[in-house]
This record gives C-alpha cells, sequence and structure tokens, in this order.
C-alpha cells in the first residue's frame, strides 16, 4: 500500500509549517514534533471492512533455522530523523521491545520481498536470532515514495524481527521522543499479528448480547481469550441483533446500514440472511450461534394461556428442524469454518418474584391474572423450552456432523440453574430496578426499569414515532437476556465447545464469576 506523491508532500509541507512556528518568547520550546505513518508495504490487512490492522505477508528462515523472521517497509514524514526509534509493544502483556538501528543493506528494496535466505548482514543476522528487531533508514527511496531528495521530512523505513515478539495484540511504534516517565511522544503506530482469526457472529439478541457494555459480551471475551491461547488476531464481524429469527419474516426485512443497533430491534435481518451478509466467508475460521427462540415468540413462551405441548411443538420445528437448515446454509457459504451453537436457559421458575413477573409481562405485553397460577404455568413453559431446545439444538448439530463426516460443529449449553432465573435468588438475566429515571422520563406505568448499563442508549436509540406497546418493548428489550454473570456461562461454554473442537487447548476451569 502506498501513499501518492501529493499526499506526501502536503504532509511535508504541514511539518514544515510547523517548524517555522515559534512559541511566544515567555514559554519554553516544549512542542515535540510528530512522526507520521503514510503507507506501509509487504504487510496485509484482513478481508473484512473497517479493520485497522496487518500481517505479514512474507516469512523467511533465521539463520538457517527453524525460527521464523518477518519484514516490512513503511513511509513516514518526520523532520528529525536522526532521532527516530522503532519498538513492538505487547498490548495485552503490557511489554515491549525497542529495535536496534542498523545500517541499510546493501540489496535495499528487494531484501523483504525475496524473503531469500541470508539476504542481510552478520550483525542484524546475530540481532534476529538472539530475538531482537532491526530497522534501517533507506537513503535511496523507493520508485513508489517520493524520495528523500526530493522531499527531506519523507523516509523510507525497513524494519525486520523475529515472528515470536508479535502476539494478537502487538503494535508498531515509530517516535523521536520519551518522556522522563517512559511514555513516547509525537508516537504514530500500527497494529500487526502473526495472524488472523476470523469469527462470525449470527443470531438474536443472546447472541448480540443485549444490555452488555462490549468488553462484558460472551462474543468479545471468547475472543479474546482466543487471542491470547492462540496468538493470533481475533477479526469479528458481528451480524447478530435484537429480535432476529431464524427464517425471513413476511414483511419488515432488510438490513442494517451500520447505523442502526444490534441492541435495538429496528431493523430485521432474519439469521439466513444474516449468513449472507458475513464478509469474505471463505476466510472464516469459527460461527459462533444463538437463535430459534423469535421464531417462537418469548410472549408465547411466557403465556400461561399457552400449553407446554405447543411450546415443544414450536420448539421442535425451530429449534431443531430449521436450525438444520441454517446449519446447512452455513456450510455453504463457509465450509471451511467450524460452528459452535449455543444453547439457551430457563427463563422462569418457582422462585421467581411475582411482581418482578408481572411487571416484566406488561412490557411484553401480557395481562397477567392470578399471579401464583401464573408463575407456576410460565415456569413449566419456560422449563419445556428449555429442555426441548437443548435437546432439538444438540440434535440438529449432531446431524450436520453426521452429513459432513467429521466434527465441523459442537453444542455449548450454558449452565444456568433454577436460582439463576429471572427476578430468582440469583439471577444471570437483567431484571428490573426501581430507579426513576427512565419512568419519569416516559410515564410507562411499569413502576421500575431496566438494570442493565444501556438502558438510557436503549431508549434514545427507540424511534420517538413508535406506538405505546412497541416503544415499551424496545425500551425494556434486555429483560430476561443474559447480564454479566449469564454472559460468563454462555463464554464457559463456548469456550468448551472450542475445545471440542480443537480450536483451542484444553483451558482451566472458569469460575461463574471468572
Amino acid at each position: 500500500m502506498t501513499s501518492g506523491v501529493r499526499t506526501l508532500a502536503l504532509i511535508g509541507i504541514i511539518l514544515i509549517t510547523r517548524s517555522a512556528c515559534d512559541l511566544p518568547p515567555t514559554q519554553p520550546q516544549t512542542r515535540i514534533p510528530p512522526v507520521i505513518i503514510t503507507s506501509v508495504e509487504q504487510l496485509i490487512q484482513p478481508l473484512v471492512t473497517g479493520t485497522g490492522v496487518f500481517r505479514p505477508q512474507e516469512r523467511f528462515s533465521i539463520n538457517n533455522t527453524p525460527e521464523q523472521a518477518f519484514g516490512f517497509f513503511m513511509t513516514l514524514a518526520a523532520d528529525n530523523i536522526d532521532r527516530l526509534r522503532l519498538r513492538i509493544v505487547d498490548t495485552s502483556a503490557d511489554l515491549h521491545r525497542s529495535c536496534a538501528r542498523i545500517d541499510p543493506p546493501s540489496d535495499g528494496d528487494n531484501l523483504i520481498a525475496a524473503a531469500a535466505a541470508q539476504p542481510y548482514s552478520d550483525t542484524s543476522t546475530a540481532l534476529l536470532d538472539n530475538g531482537e528487531c532491526v530497522f534501517w533508514i533507506d537513503q535511496t527511496g523507493t520508485s513508489q515514495n517520493t524520495t528523500t531528495a526530493e522531499n527531506p521530512l519523507i523516509h523510507h523505513i525497513g524494519i525486520m524481527s523475529p515472528e515470536r515478539l508479535l502476539s494478537g495484540r502487538s503494535r508498531v511504534e515509530v517516535y523521536t521522543e520519551v518522556s522522563e516517565s517512559g511514555t513516547v511522544l509525537g508516537a504514530d503506530s500500527i497494529q500487526l499479528s502473526p495472524d488472523f482469526f476470523y469469527i462470525a457472529v449470527v443470531g438474536d439478541s443472546v447472541a448480540w448480547g443485549n444490555g452488555l457494555n462490549e468488553g462484558d459480551k460472551a462474543s468479545t471475551r471468547v475472543a479474546k481469550r482466543i487471542e491470547q491461547a492462540i496468538g493470533k488476531r481475533v477479526i469479528m464481524q458481528v451480524r447478530a441483533h435484537s429480535a432476529a429469527n431464524i427464517l425471513p419474516l413476511e414483511f419488515g426485512e432488510g438490513v442494517c446500514d451500520g447505523v442502526c443497533s444490534g441492541e435495538v430491534p429496528l431493523i430485521h435481518t432474519a439469521i439466513l440472511n444474516q449468513v449472507g451478509l458475513i464478509e469474505a466467508p471463505e476466510e472464516l475460521d469459527l460461527v459462533l450461534i444463538v437463535g430459534c427462540i423469535n421464531d417462537i415468540g418469548l410472549t408465547t413462551i411466557l403465556n400461561p394461556f399457552v400449553s407446554t405441548q405447543e411450546i415443544a411443538q414450536l420448539t421442535e420445528q425451530f429449534c431443531n428442524q430449521e436450525m438444520v437448515g441454517l446449519l446447512n446454509r452455513v456450510r455453504q457459504t463457509a465450509p471451511q469454518a467450524k460452528i459452535v451453537v449455543a444453547s439457551y436457559y430457563q427463563f422462569v421458575g418457582e422462585e421467581s418474584d411475582p411482581a418482578g413477573l408481572l411487571a416484566w409481562a406488561l412490557t411484553q405485553g401480557i395481562q397477567l391474572d392470578e399471579l401464583n397460577a401464573v408463575v407456576e404455568r410460565t415456569t413449566e413453559n419456560s422449563i419445556a423450552f428449555d429442555q426441548v431446545s437443548r435437546a432439538g439444538l444438540a440434535a440438529a448439530v449432531a446431524e450436520i456432523n453426521q452429513a459432513a463426516g467429521d466434527t465441523i460443529a459442537a453444542f455449548a449449553p450454558v449452565d444456568f440453574t433454577q436460582e439463576n432465573v429471572v427476578f430468582g435468588p440469583d439471577p444471570w438475566v437483567w431484571g428490573l430496578d426501581a430507579e426513576a429515571a427512565l419512568e419519569d422520563i416516559f410515564d410507562f406505568g411499569v413502576g421500575l426499569i431496566p438494570q442493565d448499563p444501556l438502558r438510557v442508549q436503549r431508549a434514545e436509540a427507540c424511534p420517538s414515532g413508535l406506538e405505546f406497546p412497541s416503544l415499551l418493548f424496545c425500551v425494556y428489550a434486555s429483560v430476561g437476556h443474559p447480564n454479566r454473570l449469564g454472559a460468563r456461562s454462555y463464554e464457559r461454554a463456548i469456550l468448551h465447545a472450542l475445545e471440542e473442537l480443537g480450536i483451542l487447548p484444553i483451558l482451566p476451569m472458569m469460575s461463574p464469576t471468572g
């Protein structure tokens, strides 16, 4: 990747202008000239939109040993090249390694592209063999970049490093100054990883993580554990969103244009269609799926006037038969990818607080009478859905593995118990609080508001033109979804499934609060 002469010249003008601007005489000269990376070469970006990370294009042996090294070039603008420094930082471990500056190799630009054995000096060979990274300043430039003779602020830099210095979360920093505390000043950087691991998340609001901050979502935490275990940068696409069905809706199907949020059920994209939106499916390593409940309907499961037999029949249809169809679609789209299908859980239990259940039912548009009897009936329906959906999803995974003749998919059952139900003694799902902030704003008449930290953000994202029942459903969309403890349960289940698939080594057991 290169930048044009005009862009580089403009950056040069900016730097010259900055250098010419004197501070008032009464102030000390504290300006630190910045280093600006304008382009890189011999690096590859992921085939997914909006991912600012690179991996090496070529690797070569160090000193004819199995130890691998990589190299690349960057073009940068700097007005004090003699003070240029470079280091590789492992952000996951807060470690860094400074790179030694060496004389330019005699064959300059062809050094890394050729990736030939021993294309560098004895000095650089010794440094690389010792686990050190090196860099040099190419005084001649390249035909693709403005040369130093044409613009003295533009420099072409070569970098080589042992691959062992890279982790899934590495950064290459270039800078000229360091503060007394050790902080680099005026720096620019690129993110660098040995390789990429591609994940797609498809499904409903459980897959999306309703009510959870990004760092608390199961998919985010799983991605972090994968990076730590295999040393590759996870490139994750989340196509899941709230209220998604497996099957397309007869009316109202659409595609999020990048402005909408998966937190708010404004645009419905069926999970089957979410699979079709995955970028670079041929690169996928893993697909995470949670889906089938919306085809049945949570309001159906919580409706005491719907029999457990009907719940069981609907659950078998969508969580088994239609899930098999979804898994086949994933196989057709990304035949090389492994698949993890996570379970659901029991929503309501005998220990669910009746008052909280009544308030939740109102947000779902359900009018409840004879509350004690209702708790009993909704508990029965919740148990039926939980048991039949687990069996159906596990059977769907087994069927797809049999068709493939290999273990390409794994079922991930979460470890929720009766105590973890909504409004239970140890809930692993979001409930309701008595704080008045949203109630004062919307005057819903519920008296309670969602517990999750995204409640105000979600309320602001819900369209103001929605009629009352739909607005209520939108604002209260987090209730009954996994909270931070519930997300940990999903993380544990998915990690165990990844061990089963051979993607991860056997990891230490995690506690429910880990």
